[in-house]
């Protein structure tokens, strides 16, 4: 991690953005480069013309160029390298995207919108297409802080001969965070509920040993990935159920500060929609995300 890619749209977000930022940064000695992308809609209208046209807008990027380094002045010091600026894009997404791209940075992170009345994390379509599009992990962080030794949950889904490479980068990068905020992994492996249909397969007399099977596979395969990727867990689970319900249910239980999954399916008609499982991940939990794109996916 030598380049990490801060956005921030709103000044109570920048608190916890650049608080977590600089903790991940710190370890690897990163350069941080924050951001702020902006736009009115009065520079493109036909009230300003010419240059009193180009006039306001250079007047609003300085005011907006101010408003960012004073956020960040107060954290300036705790960051080994930092850098800011304001980018002129009518959506955010793109500016966000276009920058990541072309500093080639390792990590983007911003904030999630809370919803404070029912403490339910809302993706914004600025939200979803920063990570269809993006070519790095993005983390999306709620406001607040992270707890000493936190608990971190790494999502996979082994049993997917398609994507073992994204399970291994998925175990991987959890690890990474976990030795880098000093707290604990557990991994977790949802599998399909099978009881409503065992009749159907002719083996509802065994339900009990198909469960047993698929749990003793599951359970050898992430061994075996843990143990070529040297990756310590402290817990690995493995429950029968929908996998954002799963992995729900285990960030509640552990109280977790962040879970790491997996997100593919970006191009074409399939990239309209990142993934009904990430996209049902990410409505349901109440915990700091970072999606991770599967290497070699087209953009």
């Amino acid at each position: 991690m030598k380049n990490v890619l801060v956005a921030v749209h709103r000044s109570e977000d920048a608190k916890y953005v650049l608080e977590k930022a600089q903790l991940l940064s710190s370890a690897a000695r990163a350069t941080v480069h924050v951001i702020r992308v902006i736009h009115d809609d009065i520079v493109d209208s036909t009230i300003p013309q010419g240059e009193d046209a180009q006039r306001l807008k250079t007047f609003i990027l300085k005011a907006e160029e101010t408003f960012l380094e004073e956020l960040v002045d107060v954290y300036r010091a705790k960051f080994e390298n930092v850098e800011t600026a304001t980018i002129w894009n009518k959506k955010e997404w793109e500016g966000v995207i276009d920058v990541a791209r072309d500093l080639g940075v390792d990590l983007i992170v911003k904030a999630a919108h809370v919803e404070s009345r029912v403490q339910e994390v809302i993706h914004t379509p600025d939200d979803w297409n920063i990570l269809r599009h993006a070519q790095c992990p993005v983390m999306l962080v709620k406001p607040q802080a992270w707890v000493r030794d936190p608990a971190i949950v790494a999502a996979v889904n082994v049993l997917d001969e398609e994507h073992q490479a994204l399970n291994r980068h998925i175990l991987t990068y959890a690890s990474n965070l976990t030795r880098v905020l000093g707290g604990e992994l557990h991994v977790v492996n949802a599998y399909p509920l099978f009881e409503p249909w065992v009749g159907e397969l002719g083996a509802a007399y065994d339900y009990v040993s198909i469960k047993r099977e698929v749990e003793k596979e599951v359970d050898h395969r992430v061994r075996v990935m843990a143990e070529e990727e040297n990756i310590d867990y402290r817990l690995l689970h493995i429950r029968e159920g929908k996998a954002p319900h799963v992995i729900r249910d285990l960030c509640e239980e552990t109280n977790a500060e962040l879970v790491v999954m997996g997100t593919a399916a970006r191009s074409g008609v399939r990239g309209m929609v990142i993934g009904n499982t990430s996209e049902a991940v990410l409505h349901v939990v109440n915990t700091d995300v970072v999606a991770i794109h599967e290497a070699g996916e087209s953009h």
